[in-house]
């Protein structure tokens, strides 16, 4: 019997040689057993030509079609592998077809008209021979042949993978495998992570996924004869293997490239599954979806995001049923990179083909360093901790929170604190609680930490993985710390954020970032560098945020990228009360002072000073990150928590305690804090100062200015920046934007701590618990008489306008809620609230500020014009005068030179002689001349350590100026009670920071009644009531804004003066009030005739000149020419021959053309415009300068008698 080399069985035996045998059918081919070996072959090289591996890839699929319909196994062979790299390729359309960065489509398109298509050499006729005779096959049947090339891309390498085939849809390019390896083309995925595409190892359409396997069945529904063989393979298939293809079908949609150019084979067009539905597939069958509790801000839950992390061990389905995790799947944060959430939510799965889906691993929640506090622990109370004594920030990044609620933050972050690893240093660990669940696997935790390390030796098996530290300098404080969910009061969630750091040591903050409490809502925030103090290496920032936040993420640039930690602040929780209150705001010149009260049936109860304190832990408006320390007072019966000691802050940021004082919001303010050398405590009233370190156009508070509460302190160390006088400033130039930015940013700032503390008043009022409705909050403003017209207006304006911004007015609102008082009347109604009988009688206060004193004569009832009695009107001649504090404590030609005065020429010559270092401290800032000397003898009679009030028991005779500036006011009283035909005073008080200096000159209260109603009665020639009386004031600064809340309460009705007599005026049958601006110009009671109403009417050679020096004279002849008075003040003062300085002011001179009296009016009437109106007494200008001269004078003596 012949042996007969055929593939196929065949029908004919008897053939010899070479024989024409039978058309070989289908029917033939399926008795063809390929066994050929994948691994000998060289088929892939050795059919070249496009159209020869069309037949290639056709006869591969008829083969192994065969086999499977005869239940043979297909193998390792290499019509198998041609199978199975089609799919491969057909898996990589389905999943990525569009995917312009993955692949580049290129049509070719053969014309068999065209003999020169290849070239014009011979060789080129014989290819283009081939392809013409191939191009004339079916189902080739035009003119033109078309071939759509396929190219895989990876960033900008490129590679030719395949093309479109009538036959199999795709087809491929021989070499493609060795050229992804020369090209250093990364492994190729498919559906299932751990495994690769185009490996050595066959894999069927049976063995793929089930939504693939649809996939091909759709393709190839109703596609031509020349696709049988593809269709035989997939009909014969899944006859064999029927449960694989009971997948469902994808949503599949168009392959488009060039001109939205479809992507066919034939007359198949090539789709790919849908976005949406891969998302959806892995949102249904994936294990590794991040179980997010109902609370989670995370939106877009149709597609819960997975978590996944390099090498994970978890098991479970990863995409699909099909597609399980493998721990040998890598995830680098280098190739995921994404910041953002949106970036996030389309990122590529790894090992899964392209396809996009949120998911996160552990670098999207772990910083890679942590950031340490310098010597301090974070406030436990005020800061979220998750460990005791807590030394450094969490790192953990903002977009955790976007997953699991920030306010659950302890179930799922825990701190843990060793010594291990390399060298047994410390170490922190922070461990994450990933919950997560899915069909098969259900709910489960995934676990995962990072442990952190000052300088770990990564090199070292105990120390590889583990991040350092980074070493941070500074602190934050923030202004205020309170929070609010309430609709109408949210306009109060505006912060300024101040940032203290060192300039030396440690590492650099890059920027601070701030985030709502869903971790990736980012608020708005400006920031400005303020100052750099080069003596103790710190500087300051300060951020403006205009929202609500909850997360504080501070960064470091450290090894080329940004690192950082969150701070999670604890606001106190605030909400709009229902309880009406006022705010009284004493502005004065030297000191300014603030008390509330709650109104109730429209009277005030329970007039308060306004203190920050740490009442429950819940009265401070601003907050640092370090933890306040206890201070005891009184042997430890008193104790509460402040900042001020190094204990707080740590010794590596010490500086930053003064700086904030100086820059920023006090601590505390409250009478019965701490006062010491090294920190003085801040309490109401205070310094009217602001403090710059810089004047642009339109500066921001604490970002430029601030209050300058630390200007006591600062006298000494840091006397630089600061404004005091701010409101007589404003007067010499109304229209200098500098002086009128001072005075709006100083209002702005008092308004702010308001705000805050009326905030609080629900969690600090005693038994109060329905809090302060704060768009009802009033404000009394108090204002001298003698304040002109246009800078009153300007004040008024700029406050309004600030009222406006702090507290969101509209309309005329303001003008309900603020209340002006004349600042001489308040003192009134402080002193009614605690005596009612003194409305019968004529009351006076005394208001002695630092520039102006304010004189208030009171009494009820008036005569009308008609002659009728009004017994419910109040009327109150009002006097207000230059005459204060200045003309005590200040200079005379040069502010800042203490030589003009003679009260700090004695103390410095006594201190010279007593604490050296004391005096060379006090030296520096007077050479420096930054620092008036009326502000240096404030800050010295404050500073228990300086003792500066020591001078009068060393030197009793420096009282004598006092009680003469003291008698002026008097005898001016007097005058205008003989003037107006009125009554003594029967009652007297005192008002103001610089009535203080009354207690000076009397340390007992009778002496001081005895004196003053003696001298009243001299300069007045009027009898004072036997039950005269000085009511005894422990504050006299704060009875101007007591008794303004009194007054604003329920403010009278003013009663306007009908300035042309035109009877316009209607009576009212409410109460009112009258304040009428009383004149008293200091003249003779004789020159009666004399007329005055300009300063110009004073000058040398006019009348009313010498009328008032003669008076001044006569009122020195009074003071020391009665026995009595004479006697009694050398007693009360413990001072001997108080005459002989008579002779000071007068002695053998003219007085109208030489002398202390006439320097001194003509110093006084210098400062004043010729036509300006005489609305400040010049009564007062032979006193304004000539009591310091006679200080002066005294100091002389005395030094000399003292050896000083």
């Amino acid at each position: 019997m012949p042996h007969i080399f055929r593939l196929h069985k065949g029908a004919v035996t008897n053939i010899l040689d070479w024989k024409p045998s039978n058309i070989i059918t289908t029917g033939d081919l399926k008795d063809i057993v390929d066994q050929t070996d994948v691994g000998g072959s060289s088929a892939g090289s050795s059919i070249p030509t496009p159209i020869a591996r069309m037949f290639l890839y056709k006869t591969a699929f008829e083969l192994v079609g065969n086999q499977i319909y005869n239940r043979k196994p297909v193998g390792n062979t290499i019509y198998a592998m041609l199978v199975s790299e089609t799919l491969d390729l057909l898996e990589m359309l389905y999943l990525n077809g569009a995917n312009q960065t993955m692949f580049r489509y290129e049509k070719w398109v053969f014309d068999r008209n065209n003999k020169a298509f290849f070239g014009a050499g011979t060789h080129h006729g014989l290819l283009f021979e081939s392809f013409k005779q191939a191009a004339a096959q079916e189902p080739f049947s035009g003119s033109q042949l078309e071939i759509t090339l396929i190219f895989y891309k990876e960033g900008n390498k490129e590679v030719l993978i395949g093309g479109t085939s009538p036959f199999t849809i795709v087809f491929l390019s021989p070499n493609f495998k060795r050229k992804l390896i020369d090209r250093n083309f990364k492994a190729l995925t498919g559906l299932s992570s751990h495994e690769h595409l185009f490996s050595n190892k066959p894999k069927q359409l049976h063995e793929r996924d089930t939504a693939f396997i649809s996939y091909i069945q759709t393709l190839v529904a109703g596609a031509g004869a020349s696709f049988d063989p593809l269709k035989d393979y997939i009909t014969w298939s899944k006859d064999c293997y029927q449960t694989a293809f009971e997948g469902e079908p994808a949503i599949l949609e168009d392959i488009s490239y060039g001109s939205n150019m479809p992507l066919v084979a034939g007359n198949i067009h090539i789709k790919k599954i849908s976005d949406r539905d891969k998302q959806i597939k892995v949102s249904l069958y994936s294990d590794f979806k991040m179980d997010l509790p109902p609370n989670s801000p995370y939106s877009g839950r149709e597609l819960l995001p997975l978590f996944l992390f390099s090498n994970m061990n978890n098991k479970g389905q990863y995409t699909s049923p099909s597609n399980h995790w493998s721990n040998k799947t890598v995830i680098s944060a280098l190739v995921y990179g994404e910041k953002t959430l949106e970036a996030i939510k389309n990122r590529e799965l790894p090992g899964a083909g392209g396809i996009r889906y949120p998911f996160f691993s552990r670098f999207d929640f772990f910083e890679k360093s942590l950031v340490m506090l310098p010597g301090y622990t974070l406030d436990d109370e005020r800061f979220e901790t998750l460990i005791d004594d807590q030394d450094f920030i969490l790192p953990v990044k903002p977009i955790f929170f976007n997953l699991f609620p920030i306010q659950d933050i302890r179930k799922y972050i825990k701190v843990t604190r060793s010594f291990a690893g390399h060298g047994k240093r410390p170490e922190v660990t922070v461990e994450l609680t990933i919950p997560i669940t899915g069909p098969t696997m259900g709910k489960r935790n995934i676990i995962v930490s990072q442990t952190y390390k000052k300088d770990p030796q990564t090199n070292t098996e105990e120390d590889r993985d583990k991040y350092p530290f980074t070493e941070y300098r500074g602190t934050l404080g923030i202004f205020p710390f309170i929070h609010t969910d309430d609709a109408d009061i949210k306009f109060t969630n505006n912060y300024t954020i101040a940032s203290y750091e060192k300039t030396t040591g440690g590492d650099v903050v890059n920027d601070i970032a701030f985030y709502e409490n869903n971790g990736i809502s980012k608020v708005s925030a400006s920031t400005t560098k303020r100052s750099e103090y080069n003596a103790v290496s710190t500087r300051s920032n300060y951020y403006q945020v205009n929202g609500s936040f909850g997360i504080i993420q501070v960064n470091f640039n450290k090894f080329s990228e940004i690192q950082g930690g969150i701070i999670i602040p604890k606001f106190q929780e605030v909400t709009n009360g229902r309880d009406n209150y006022i705010y009284a705001i004493d502005f004065g010149t030297s000191n300014t002072h603030i008390e509330y009260s709650r109104i109730e049936n429209d009277q005030a109860v329970g007039v308060m000073p306004f203190e920050i304190t740490e009442i429950n832990n819940k009265g401070m408006v601003m907050t640092m990150l370090n933890k306040p320390t206890v201070v005891k007072e009184q042997d430890g019966a008193a104790e509460y928590k402040d900042y001020v000691n190094k204990k707080s802050f740590g010794p590596e940021i010490d500086s930053v305690r003064v700086i904030t004082m100086r820059e920023f919001v006090p601590f505390q303010i409250g009478p019965k804090k701490s006062r010491t050398a090294e920190f003085p405590a801040v309490n109401f009233p205070f310094r009217t100062a602001m403090f710059e370190s810089s004047k642009p156009d339109n500066p921001q508070l604490f970002l430029h200015s601030n209050i300058g509460f630390n200007i006591d302190r600062d006298v000494l160390v840091y006397n630089q920046g600061y404004q005091t006088n701010i409101k007589w400033q404003l007067e010499s130039s109304l229209t200098d934007t500098e002086k009128q930015n001072r005075v709006k940013m100083f209002f702005r700032q008092l308004l702010l701590m308001i705000r805050s503390h009326a905030l609080l008043l629900s969690n600090t009022a005693p038994n109060r618990t329905d809090g302060c409705n704060i768009n009802t909050v009033k404000i009394a403003m108090s204002y001298p008489m003698s304040m002109d017209s246009d800078l009153k207006g300007k004040l008024a304006e700029y406050f309004e306008g600030e009222m406006n911004t702090v507290f969101k007015i509209t309309g005329d609102g303001v003008k309900e809620r603020l209340v002006e008082v004349t600042e001489s009347i308040a003192p009134y109604y402080k002193l009614l609230k605690q005596n009612i009988n003194i409305k019968h009688d004529i009351y006076c206060n005394i208001d002695v500020g630092g520039g102006t004193s304010d004189i208030v004569l009171v009494k009820y009832g008036a005569d009308d014009a008609a002659g009728a009695k009004q017994a419910d009107l109040l009327t109150c001649y009002c006097n207000s005068v230059m005459f204060a504090g200045k003309q005590l404590w200040g200079g005379i030609a040069d502010d800042y030179n203490p030589d003009e005065n003679g009260f700090v020429t004695f103390y410095l010559k006594l201190l010279q002689k007593r604490n050296a270092n004391a005096y060379t401290e006090i030296q520096t800032i007077i050479n420096s001349r930054n620092i008036r000397t009326e502000d240096l003898v404030s800050y010295l009679f404050n500073y228990e350590p300086y003792k500066f009030e020591q001078i009068f028991s060393e030197c009793r005779e420096l009282k004598l100026p006092l009680l003469l500036h003291y008698s002026a006011l008097l005898y001016y009283i007097a005058k205008c009670c003989k003037r107006k035909g009125i009554a003594l005073p029967k009652t007297l008080s005192f008002s103001g920071k610089g009535s203080e200096y009354i207690g000076i000159i009397f340390n007992n209260r009778d002496h001081l009644k005895s004196f003053t109603a003696k001298a009243l009665s001299l300069f007045s020639g009027l009898p004072v009531s036997p039950e005269f009386n000085i009511p005894q004031t422990t504050n006299p600064k704060a009875i101007t804004a007591q008794g303004s809340v009194l007054y604003g309460a329920k403010p009278l009705l003013k009663k306007e003066e009908d300035l042309f007599g035109a009877g316009t005026k209607s009576a009212s049958d409410e109460p009112q009030i009258f304040p009428v601006k009383d004149e008293y110009h200091g003249l003779l009671d004789t020159d009666t005739d004399i007329v005055t109403h300009n300063y110009g009417d004073f000058r040398e050679n006019m009348p009313a000149y010498a009328s008032v020096i003669h008076n001044a004279a006569a009122f020195l002849d009074v003071f020391f020419g009665d026995a009595d008075l004479v006697r009694g003040s050398e007693r009360a003062l413990n001072i001997n021959n108080l005459g002989q300085y008579k002779a000071f002011f007068t002695g053998n001179n003219d007085l109208l053309t030489s002398g202390p009296l006439r320097n001194s009016f003509k110093t006084a009437l210098d400062d004043k415009s010729r036509y300006g109106t005489a609305d400040d007494s010049p009564f007062f200008f032979p006193f304004k300068s000539s009591l310091i001269e006679l200080s002066k004078q005294i100091a002389g003596e005395a030094i000399k008698t003292k050896g000083l």
